[in-house]
């Protein structure tokens, strides 16, 4: 509906208020005076009593109600006294928030929630323009109805003021008006018995409450036994291997059997089904009457007509009747339903459970008795026949202990591990043949299938094509018979070092040198390569030199170089070599010189990587070797 404006004279010595009151029987429609709204005589009356009721200094802009007062309320808190059954005496206290909307005089109660009150809570009055007295008078409420300890009326129920928040009281504090301090809120009787009632102590029942902490504590934990029953005795029986089972969440216990593959069934089976395990077995009837709580008749005839509780004073604590967690130790024995069960070991989580809450340390593996049939029964494995030089040798084994043919399985993990790692080796051939020794082959060894190749380096008008020379192909080892049943060795990565003679299809090669990469897979590889170990090799020189230091170590050190950078004396690498074979004579090989040479190398050289070991650091090599006491007492 579209709003009408009317301006309203303003008289020489008169007040807009005297204007307004005046023109408002006559004006029926809304109208507005430098943005104060005045409304149409239906309102009119309130609309005066909110000009002259607000304080004066919060109108000075001459806005509007709604845009002065927008989002300001008046917010009081309160009670009312309901009768409870129509009965004086028996009454609730009902606690209450009242709103009061200052931008257009509109009331809301509401009812705080309360946990299992049992009555329906919230909005009791929804926001609104509440009258105030009868409703043909038109007349609402106002400010000046709402105040601490004053009752108010609103569609037949009184409400008590008690208290207001701290914007409410300032505000009622500018309008003139007297707000008395907060007031008590009476006792609520029905919440005071529901208190009452919850302070007595009411016994609970042990086992439920037991029961729902040990759940909620233990709840996936299980512990873990390994377990064995002897049943060798009886026809046909055997030591069959059992897994324990005890959950700690309700002390059922489960043990399944692990049968061998032998046997034509599943290889595990349900032994025992998850149960709480008696420690006593009377009679199988007994497990159809236990219950874990007593039930009583209150009152009542027969079980229809009664009523029916269990007994909070009878004992309920029944655990002593089952298997707990303190009745299983390694090596006792369990009577399941007739069957003794010995626990042999259990897993890591159990030992540390033990340990944790009954400080056991010692925990000591019982061992099962063999099993005299499954040992009878056992055949002996055939010999295999000898090889007739068909296929491979891996493939014979197979097809002889296999009807059905299969090809051989590689080994995997090795070929994935190794895969395209190659050492190679430089090589000469060695024969009477003169030119023969002339001719350079490169040797490749294979470490993801052991698996040998010989390249033979082209030479120019040498008289050889060069090119492949060795097919790739695992080489046996010299001296063996081939036809034999027993799979005949192969040529390992140990086999090959500098100085080796090795026999490759009726050749004969001798390994001369190897790339950089070949005596850094050796060095990190110590323990598998004996002649790149440096800690063996050092300790046949000490014991080598010990005896007589001094005159051995006296006609080397004039041909020592001095280091320009550090200071200290370096040896060359034909300096090394003669020193140590000197020493050693025959024990030594040229493998274990390099080395030597390798490990105490001059880092403050710029050489190349190639030309690592070319120069020594003689005092770090003499430090190693520790014989400086020596030199002291033949001085001495």
């Amino acid at each position: 509906m579209a709003r009408r404006f009317t301006k309203l004279p303003l008289l020489p010595g008169s007040t807009f208020r005297e204007v307004a009151k005046e023109n408002f029987q006559k004006a029926q429609i809304w109208t507005h005076y430098r943005g104060i709204p005045i409304l149409s005589d239906r309102r009119r009356q309130d609309s005066v009593e909110m000009i002259e009721l607000y304080p004066t200094e919060m109108a000075r802009n001459l806005a509007p109600a709604w845009l002065q007062y927008d989002k300001q309320v008046l917010c009081f808190e309160g009670y009312f006294r309901e009768v409870v059954d129509d009965d004086v005496s028996a009454y609730q206290i009902r606690n209450m928030k009242i709103s009061f909307f200052l931008d257009d005089g509109t009331v809301q109660v509401v009812e705080p929630k309360q946990v299992d009150s049992g009555i329906p809570q919230g909005c009791i009055v929804k926001r609104q323009k509440v009258p105030a007295g009868d409703l043909h008078i038109r007349k609402f409420l106002s400010v000046l109805d709402l105040n601490v300890g004053k009752p108010l009326l609103i569609f037949n129920r009184v409400y008590h003021i008690t208290d207001c928040d701290e914007f409410t009281r300032n505000f009622l504090k500018q309008l003139g008006i007297n707000v008395p301090p907060a007031q008590q809120v009476p006792t609520d009787p029905a919440m005071a018995t529901r208190k009452r009632q919850s302070n007595v102590h009411i016994r609970r029942f042990g086992v439920k409450s037991n029961k729902l902490a040990q759940f909620l504590k233990n709840d996936g934990k299980v512990l873990r036994f390994m377990a064995f029953w002897d049943d060798s005795q009886s026809d046909f029986g055997y030591v069959r291997d059992l897994i324990l089972l005890y959950y700690l969440a309700d002390g059922t216990v489960e043990i399944i059997e692990m049968l061998p593959p032998s046997n034509g069934r599943e290889e595990t089976t349900t032994f025992l089904k998850r149960m709480k395990l008696p420690k006593k077995l009377e009679s199988f009837t007994d497990l159809d009457f236990q219950s874990s709580f007593t039930v009583l008749n209150v009152f009542g005839a027969g079980l229809t007509g009664g009523r029916l509780i269990p007994d909070s004073k009878a004992s309920m604590d029944n655990s002593k009747d089952f298997i707990t967690e303190k009745d299983l130790q390694i090596g006792k024995t369990l009577s399941v339903f007739g069957r003794n069960v010995v626990l042999s070991d259990c897993d890591t989580f159990t030992k540390n459970f033990y340990k944790e809450k009954y400080g056991i340390e010692e925990f000591v593996t019982v061992h099962k008795p063999l099993d005299q049939s499954m040992i009878a029964a056992k055949q002996p494995e055939n010999d295999l026949p000898p090889f007739n030089g068909w296929g491979s040798y891996e493939d014979s084994e197979k097809n002889c202990k296999n009807l059905e043919l299969k090809p051989s399985i590689e080994n995997t993990k090795k070929f994935l591990q190794s895969k395209n790692e190659m050492l190679r080796f430089g090589a000469k051939l060695i024969s009477r043949v003169k030119e023969n020794g002339e001719r350079t082959f490169i040797i490749t060894y294979h470490l993801a299938d052991d698996t040998i190749s010989v390249y033979e380096t082209p030479v120019r008008n040498s008289g050889f094509t060069g090119g492949q020379f060795l097919h790739r192909m695992q080489f046996f080892l010299p001296n063996q018979n081939l036809m034999a049943s027993v799979r005949p060795k192969i040529f390992t990565p140990q086999h090959f070092y500098i100085g080796a003679k090795i026999q490759l299809s009726y050749h004969i090669f001798e390994i001369l040198s190897a790339d950089c990469h070949v005596f850094d897979y050796m060095e990190k590889n110590q323990n598998v390569f004996p002649y790149a170990n440096v800690d063996t090799i050092m300790t046949k020189i000490r014991d080598a030199m010990r005896p007589h230091y001094k005159s051995f170590i006296a006609p080397y050190i004039p041909r020592l170089a001095m280091n320009n950078n550090h200071g200290g004396l370096t040896a060359s690498f034909e300096l090394m070599q003669e020193m140590l074979v000197n020493l050693l004579k025959q024990n030594i090989n040229p493998h274990e010189i390099l080395t030597i040479c390798r490990y105490f190398d001059n880092n403050s050289t710029e050489s190349s990587i190639k030309d690592k070991g070319s120069i020594v650091d003689w005092n770090k090599f003499i430090s190693y070797i520790d014989l400086e006491h020596n030199l002291r007492q033949e001085t001495d």
